[in-house]
């Protein structure tokens, strides 16, 4: 296979073995969420879920002092909840049927954005990283997650050439749809990475 008519043959072909497939947003501000749960789901976490990973954001926001994005207000809504219905504890497990029944707290968590929290796994996290540190995580069959200031995205396999040029299999879970992007462009857009590796 060439690289375009008469181009660089296509010499390495690879996608993690741990890549099972992207999980669309569910909200226009999810990408985080969904960008998590393809990562737990690759590696065997079919549990989690979108709203789960939002929750534990906004508590997590609200417990270090950051208010932003309604997070006080959230969490004293859901500590409220939890007190007065007996449930076990705070997390997604145990409110999640009283906070979906609260029009402003589902407001709240469903309009939050942040950061993959990727609880239970082995990760890097970084800041930019070079093509050889995706492409060695890759090899390992872990996953990247890219993200920059408005949007989070997986990077999954990659295409190498025999003019050592690299393209990327980026998943994009905001349009629910895998590219094929040359590494220039994907390190462009990356801001912030977590290599994903267990």
């Amino acid at each position: 296979m060439t690289h375009g008519n008469g181009g660089p043959a296509l010499t390495t072909d690879k996608t993690s073995s741990n890549w099972a497939g992207g999980t669309a947003q569910l909200t226009g501000s999810w990408c985080f969420a969904a960008a998590e749960v393809t990562a737990q789901r690759g590696f065997g976490n079919n549990s989690i879920s979108q709203e789960q990973v939002a929750h534990e954001v906004l508590m997590a926001r609200a417990n270090a002092g950051d208010y932003t994005q309604h997070s006080r207000e959230y969490s004293e809504g859901v500590q409220l909840l939890w007190a007065t219905n007996s449930r076990n504890d705070t997390s997604w497990a145990s409110v999640h049927d009283l906070v979906n029944g609260d029009p402003t707290l589902r407001g709240y968590l469903e309009n939050s954005w942040g950061q993959p929290r990727l609880s239970g796994r082995t990760t890097v996290m970084s800041g930019r990283i070079q093509s050889d540190v995706i492409k060695q995580t890759l090899d390992r069959d872990g996953l990247v997650l890219t993200g920059n200031a408005l949007h989070w995205k997986v990077i999954y396999g990659y295409q190498e050439w025999s003019d050592n040029s690299l393209s990327y299999r980026v998943y994009d879970p905001m349009h629910d749809t895998s590219s094929v992007l040359d590494a220039a462009s994907v390190l462009q857009d990356m801001q912030v990475s977590m290599q994903v590796t267990a």
